[in-house]
């Protein structure tokens, strides 16, 4: 289940997601257009699960135009900027208690969104619970190494100011993922792992985009940050080199529910 501070997050983020989304878009392109290749033949029914701003359900209802989507997402601002962009079916729903009584969908799929929720076999139970039989769940997730030249410069400047590590959620990787994805019941597991670095002109820069998609309230670490220690991650980070560089473990999956 999604958090409170998860659900709040995105939803102040919604009338800025676009400005700022261009690598959720690029990564949900990617998803959609190329991962998926020819393992899902014609869906009817398809349910993009934490939907942001629509972009995943254009790119479904554009890779399968004879389907018919359905979207949720937590925030429900996030929810109404999707029926904005044209998603009628579009809804503010918890991914750990679908709001769905029948199995109804032959595809289920999500763009870096399951990151933010336990992926566990619990997870994957619910996603099953409302998928027909060979119905198959496609998605895109952040893995270990996501932002790693943030997070070891988080963690120095922890350690200058307070004495103390940082301390970081971990992410699972796609062995860790797939495992519970069959513990679940999905079947022809298949993966890949994608190495993204994306440049930015300043840390600030990079803070600003993260915070404009909503990623700054989940994503930060469990010691909140001082003024103190984030001045000296901008300052440690700044020196690393000539440009700033972030780096994004793109984890994407496929299953079939036996």
């Amino acid at each position: 289940m999604i958090t409170e501070r998860v659900k709040k997050s995105f939803g102040k983020s919604a009338s800025r997601y676009d400005r700022y989304g261009a690598f959720q878009k690029e990564v949900s392109r990617e998803l959609v257009q190329e991962f998926s290749g020819d393992i899902f033949p014609a869906p009817r029914m398809i349910l993009d699960i934490g939907s942001g701003t629509g972009f995943t359900s254009r790119d479904a209802a554009e890779r399968w135009p004879e389907s018919d989507v359905t979207a949720i997402d937590i925030a429900p601002p996030m929810a109404s900027a999707t029926r904005r962009a044209g998603v009628s079916r579009s809804i503010a729903a918890d991914v750990g208690k679908l709001p769905f009584r029948e199995k109804g969908f032959d595809l289920a799929v999500s763009s870096l969104a399951l990151q933010w929720t336990p992926q566990n076999a619990e997870l994957f139970g619910e996603i099953a619970g409302v998928l027909r039989k060979r119905g198959a769940l496609l998605f895109s997730t952040l893995g270990p190494g996501t932002l790693i030249e943030l997070r070891t410069a988080y963690d120095r400047a922890c350690r200058e100011c307070t004495g103390e590590e940082a301390r970081f959620a971990p992410l699972p990787g796609m062995a860790e993922i797939a495992r519970n994805m069959r513990s679940a019941g999905f079947q022809e597991v298949a993966g890949k792992t994608v190495s993204v670095v994306k440049s930015y002109d300043s840390v600030e820069t990079l803070l600003k985009t993260l915070k404009g998609i909503g990623a700054t309230a989940p994503g930060r670490p469990d010691n909140l940050p001082r003024r103190d220690v984030l001045r000296k991650t901008v300052d440690i980070y700044s020196k690393l080199g000539r440009t700033v560089q972030a780096t994004y473990r793109v984890v994407y999956l496929s299953g079939i529910k036996g």
